[in-house]
């Protein structure tokens, strides 16, 4: 359970509002942080641990996507699934929708890594070889 102060009013929010297998807040602002190598810049690293001292988990989360997407870093697959999930239970619509810009972000990275860049001797084939294609490989050798 986690508490939110203001001037006025203390609430408190479960940390994770399912109550089922949804990975919560704390546990995947812990793993992004433990993803993160050890070359991270020192104010990013500091950003995001002074965050998880305060118990600010989202904003961690926040903050670890975001040097994710800026130092072109990698987040295992099982990762991102936890942090899709994660968000298909927040109530804060904005919130919800920034996180999500920031993981699709991610994702879109990693789909074009993805994608094999043609090398030399390599052409895009289209359609289907015809029948004598390899009749006339066998003549011409």
């Amino acid at each position: 359970m986690r508490f939110h102060r203001d001037r006025h009013r203390s609430i408190s929010v479960p940390d994770n509002p399912t109550g089922n297998n949804t990975v919560t807040a704390d546990e995947l602002a812990w793993r992004l942080a433990d993803l993160l190598p050890p070359v991270l810049p020192d104010m990013d690293r500091h950003a995001i641990y002074v965050a998880l001292g305060c118990r600010h988990f989202r904003s961690a989360i926040a903050l670890s996507l975001r040097a994710v997407i800026e130092h072109r870093l990698r987040l295992p697959a099982v990762t991102i699934d936890a942090l899709r999930t994660w968000m298909t239970v927040l109530h804060d619509d904005g919130e919800r929708a920034s996180l999500e810009d920031l993981l699709q972000m991610v994702i879109q990275r990693e789909a074009a890594r993805t994608i094999q860049p043609l090398g030399p001797g390599r052409r895009p084939q289209f359609g289907m070889p015809s029948a004598d294609a390899g009749a006339r490989s066998r003549h011409h050798q």
